[in-house]
């Protein structure tokens, strides 16, 4: 089911539509704006002028690193989790083993 999407960047509505499950289209909007702003205020101090494109694409840059360091965090917990599995089914074997003895 689509749906229409609005999101507010740089003082202008973007309106786009969307797929599936947009319940967090806000989360997503106040991430896409707040490093933007981060972006912005990293670059108050200097004399570098960035047009509005190029800071979404910062921004953007920016949040697809936090996501792949999520997901490599997410594979090595998962990672983790099934090896200290095996070690406790291994164990509980090698206890019904004995028992079974």
């Amino acid at each position: 089911m689509k749906h229409t999407v609005n999101i507010v960047l740089f003082g202008q509505k973007y309106t786009f539509s969307a797929e599936g499950n947009v319940s967090n289209i806000d989360l997503v909007e106040k991430k896409i704006v707040h490093e933007v702003d981060m972006i912005e205020k990293s670059l108050e101090s200097g004399s570098l002028y960035l047009d509005n494109l190029t800071k979404l694409l910062l921004a953007t840059l920016n949040i697809a690193g936090d996501y792949v360091k999520i997901e490599e965090d997410h594979n090595n917990l998962l990672k983790n989790i099934n090896s200290r599995s095996n070690k406790i089914l291994k164990f509980i074997n090698q206890e019904i083993f004995k028992e079974l003895k």
